[in-house]
């Protein structure tokens, strides 16, 4: 597709011709993204560690998708991962890379053993940036793509026993903010969606998501999905989703951290349990 059809408005099935690549696919966030992008006319690359949640996905194309979906099966938390995908992937063109696959545990820090540190590294920190380094070349030779990764609302203030999880989404903000800097120049667009619990696997064994999603502190993965594309397409530096979470993360951030360490010594609002 030529350069002059990138730069379409992009309504539904604007998105025709082009192909978006989305990690941590099968589930959650990442597949409310691919599910979104693909009633948009994108054709799909699905990349992800649960094989046969993938092969089932994809074997559900054309007629859930309503657009080509080709499934990848990569544990992207290994070093070489990033090495590895474009390999497989080869002259490819990919038109939008969202880097979403993440893990998510609670615990002190003595307490985490190393290969789920590693992991988390890796996966949150590494792939990302190796991913963006690899098509965000290509994006800039055309001066068009789109590149949106996911990091976490938790980059506003940081809580005890999530160390590694809000270290990592705080570099993936850092570099992405840079990255934005560095492409906007080319046309390339370059986002970091930053959203507070989704009723996802990823959070349902830390937090009584009944609750939190009648109030509106946690939101549905096609919500939050729609919000991300919305914002990517537009060119928007941020993204965060929901009105509740937009007003914690600018009152959160003045909680004194002695407030913070009191409420984790003295309730069960942040938990201690070791993993």
């Amino acid at each position: 597709m030529g350069q002059g059809k990138l730069s379409l408005p992009m309504d539904r099935k604007k998105l025709r011709g082009l192909t978006a690549l989305v990690t941590g696919a099968s589930s959650g966030i990442g597949l409310a993204i691919a599910r979104e992008l693909s009633a948009r006319g994108a054709d799909l690359i699905l990349v992800s560690n649960e094989t046969a949640r993938l092969k089932e996905l994809v074997a559900a194309a054309p007629g859930a998708w309503g657009a080509k979906a080709r499934a990848i099966p990569l544990d992207l938390s290994r070093r070489d991962a990033a090495e590895k995908l474009a390999a497989r992937l080869g002259k490819t063109r990919v038109d939008i890379l969202v880097n979403n696959a993440g893990i998510f545990f609670w615990g002190e820090v003595p307490d985490i053993e190393p290969e789920r540190v590693w992991r988390m590294l890796h996966l949150h920190a590494l792939t990302p940036s190796l991913l963006c380094a690899h098509y965000a070349r290509e994006m800039r030779r055309r001066r068009a793509g789109w590149i949106l990764n996911v990091s976490s609302m938790i980059v506003y203030k940081d809580f005890p026993g999530l160390a590694h999880y809000g270290g990592t989404k705080s570099y993936l903000k850092s570099f992405t903010e840079s990255l934005r800097s560095e492409m906007g120049e080319y046309g390339v667009k370059v986002s970091s969606l930053r959203p507070g619990a989704v009723d996802t696997n990823l959070y349902r064994s830390s937090i009584p998501t009944g609750f939190a999603r009648r109030i509106g502190l946690m939101l549905s993965p096609e919500a939050v999905a729609r919000a991300a594309v919305n914002g990517l397409l537009a060119g928007k530096p941020v993204i965060v989703p929901g009105l509740l979470t937009q007003i914690i993360i600018r009152v959160v951030p003045l909680a004194p951290r002695f407030l913070i360490d009191f409420i984790k010594r003295h309730t069960r609002l942040i938990p201690r349990t070791k993993p």
